[in-house]
């Protein structure tokens, strides 16, 4: 589905219309955690008459100098994803998201034809990227972006997949004569490239040959709040036909783990929405910008501000968090996230601020 998706309507101009069995609803109009929500019931009476519902979108969250992005994101180009190209810009428009690369399985390509098909330049930018994607999983899909698009060649002119995860991203960060890009470290079990190469839960060195390539990782899991060593996820036995728990190291304590351990990688949240139904946009990265508006925004300077980790993590509220030294009075410099502070006397000042729409609470 594209513009209808069970029980979602995405539209491009605002407008829609729906056929519906005679009786009550609630219909909900929504453009991302950026906006106010309007509820409204609506009686349906039967007879086929058609009843008019209209609603004014507020925008009651400040994001100014911070442009909402998903590094991540399938559709049927992929070949493992149920979600049409156009359902996916559509999705990713509704939902605020303003930036957003092209992240095809082991192929180039790029939504910008279909964001100015639809109108939808003032919403949303986009550009070449990939998931250079091979086994196993935990370690081996890297993303990148931007690329360079080679038209009717093979995959786009796509880097190939390596069954060596370091030769893999290796190739990924070389590509395009060593161009200036983003490489993304995509869902990691970051234990299995940190200490434990093959996963079979002895200290063996890892896959440390990675790490200089790794300019941005994903952390973000359901249980993200959950600071536990463990993660279990539920899968078949391929053997018995079983369903069995598998353990696996949890993303987010590893990572604040590489933290304490001096390794300083970028955490980045997005969805790997392999579907249009809510696919994308339940999660997402604040990106700092030097505009917002997505028509002028140059992939380059969302490539820089990701490497240097000026970005913020979510699934809705929109935080902001800067710190500046406690000598002086507070006098100095400020830092915002992905910054250094210089505070002599060992003691900051720490600011923090939280905006939500009608619809989110924290």
């Amino acid at each position: 589905g594209a513009t209808g998706v069970k029980n979602l309507i995405y539209t491009s101009d605002g407008t829609f219309k729906r056929v519906l069995s005679a009786g009550r609803y609630e219909v909900i109009a929504a453009h991302g955690p950026e906006f106010d929500a309007v509820t409204q019931r609506v009686d349906l009476p039967p007879g086929g008459a058609e009843v008019r519902f209209t609603a004014v979108l507020k925008r009651t969250v400040d994001t100014k100098g911070w442009v909402s992005a998903d590094f991540h994101g399938h559709t049927t180009a992929s070949g493992d994803t149920t979600a049409s190209r156009e359902g996916r810009v559509l999705n990713l428009a509704a939902e605020g998201v303003e930036f957003a690369p092209s992240t095809e399985h082991n192929r180039l390509d790029t939504y910008q034809d279909l964001i100015e098909l639809l109108g939808l330049t003032r919403f949303l930018k986009s550009c070449p990227g990939i998931e250079l994607t091979n086994e196993p999983f935990r370690i081996n899909h890297h993303n990148a972006f931007p690329l360079i698009l080679h038209e009717h060649t093979q995959g786009g002119g796509a880097p190939l997949p390596d069954a060596d995860p370091v030769a893999q991203i290796r190739r990924l960060a070389a590509w395009d004569n060593g161009s200036e890009k983003l490489v993304q470290q995509n869902h990691p079990d970051i234990g299995w490239i940190w200490f434990d190469g093959d996963g079979d839960g002895t200290p063996d060195g890892g896959l440390a040959g990675m790490f200089p390539f790794q300019e941005a990782i994903e952390v973000w899991g359901d249980d993200i709040i959950k600071l536990y060593p463990w993660t279990y996820r539920r899968t078949r036995d391929t053997a018995t036909g079983q369903e069995v728990w598998v353990r696996e190291n949890n993303p987010i304590f590893n990572w604040l783990q590489l933290l304490n351990a001096g390794v300083r990688i970028p955490a980045v949240a997005n969805t790997d929405a392999h579907t249009n139904y809510h696919g994308s946009g339940g999660r997402r990265n604040y990106v700092r910008s030097p505009t917002d508006d997505p028509l002028e925004i140059d992939p380059l300077e969302i490539v820089r501000s990701a490497a240097k980790g000026h970005l913020v993590i979510t699934n809705g509220p929109f935080l902001e968090v800067s710190l500046r030294p406690a000598d002086n009075g507070g006098a100095g410099s400020v830092a915002n996230p992905g910054d250094e502070i210089a505070a002599p006397g060992g003691r900051v000042i720490i600011k923090v601020r939280v905006q939500c729409p009608n619809w989110i609470d924290i």
